[in-house]
This record gives C-alpha cells, sequence and structure tokens, in this order.
C-alpha cells in the first residue's frame, strides 16, 4: 500500500522553510534589510488581504532572487548538509522507495533531500529565484494536486497537523505525529 507522508514536523524535526529562512539569514546578512517588506505582506496575510502563495513568493524571492541559481543550489546544499540529520528515526527505518511525500514547502528547497531519501514529491512548485508556478500545497490543495497526479486509493497518511485533515479523509488509514509518537489520526 502507498504510504504518503507530510514533510515538516512529520518526516522532518521542525518547519525546513523556517529553518531555512534562518539559516539564509546567518549566511546573507544583507536579507535583514528585506524583511520590513516581507512581514508586511504576513500581516496582509492574516488579515486575510494576501493569499499565501503570495506572501510566500515574496519570502522566497527576497531570500534568494538577488543571486545567481549558483549561489542559491549552493545555499540550499549546504542547508540540507547541516540539517539532513533532521529527518526522524523512525520515518527512516520505514521508508521505501515507493513513498511520497507531499508538503506545503517548495520545490527548490525539498527536491534536493527527496532525490537524496530516493522517495517521490508533490510540493508547493517555487523555483531556485523564489518564484511560485503554481499554488501553496496546503490544506485541501494537497488533495487535488495528489489526484491529478494519478494517486488513488488505497494509501495511508501521516501528518503532524490537522490542515491536512482533507487528505487524511481520502486515506485509507491516516496516522497524526506528533515528535515520534505515531497514533490514529483523531475521529477515525
Amino acid at each position: 500500500m502507498l504510504r504518503v507522508y507530510d514533510f515538516d514536523k512529520t518526516i522532518f524535526d521542525g518547519d525546513s522553510t523556517a529553518r531555512f529562512v534562518g539559516y539564509s539569514l546567518t549566511k546573507r546578512p544583507v536579507l535583514l534589510m528585506k524583511l520590513p517588506r516581507v512581514l508586511y505582506h504576513y500581516i496582509r496575510l492574516a488579515l486575510g488581504l494576501e493569499d499565501k502563495t503570495r506572501c510566500k513568493e515574496v519570502l522566497y524571492r527576497a531570500l534568494l532572487g538577488d543571486f545567481s541559481r549558483a549561489e542559491n543550489e549552493a545555499l540550499v546544499e549546504a542547508f540540507w548538509a547541516r540539517e539532513r540529520g533532521r529527518i526522524k528515526a523512525w520515518y527512516l527505518a520505514q521508508k521505501r522507495e515507493d513513498d511520497l511525500i507531499i508538503s506545503a514547502g517548495p520545490s527548490f528547497l525539498l527536491e534536493p533531500i527527496c532525490r537524496e531519501l530516493g522517495v517521490r514529491l508533490i510540493c508547493s512548485p517555487v523555483d531556485v529565484r523564489g518564484h511560485a508556478a503554481g499554488a501553496n500545497c496546503g490544506g485541501g490543495e494537497k488533495v487535488r494536486r495528489f489526484r491529478a497526479a494519478g494517486f488513488g486509493d488505497p494509501f495511508e497518511f501521516y501528518s503532524d497537523s490537522l490542515v491536512d485533515a482533507p487528505m487524511a479523509a481520502i486515506a485509507s488509514k491516516a496516522y497524526r505525529v506528533r515528535g515520534d509518537r505515531i497514533s490514529d489520526w483523531p475521529g477515525r
């Protein structure tokens, strides 16, 4: 049976995007000057005046837009050299080549680690310069993208977040991950 996993806080200990932002700021301190603009867009998001895809694109463009593809790829590679140890041991023990990761995280960040793990990936399409090429892959968008990619039943789903209830609802079996504890999805 296909096993489908959320990434952040599910098989990765933490939020990879937040950790990448912090890492980028230590390597590229000039980015601190762009934080007010990014904060402005996140406030608009919180007020319901902007969508998440646009808000995240502003963040990614601030982090990556002024640098070359090669510089950004090197930054991502260095990030994963430091962070790959945060992939949870329980996941590595049960990982299979036919696993599918489905995440709201950006493709420029998640593709390298999923390639290294040897698993498939569906995520938010964002290039290494920070340009979004489609909707943020979260909530109900995960279901749409999962089905559009030709995946069907039966499958097991693992996630830390109740925001992923739409994926859990269509799964044959769903699990809630909290740290290293795995339990049945609430209400199923």
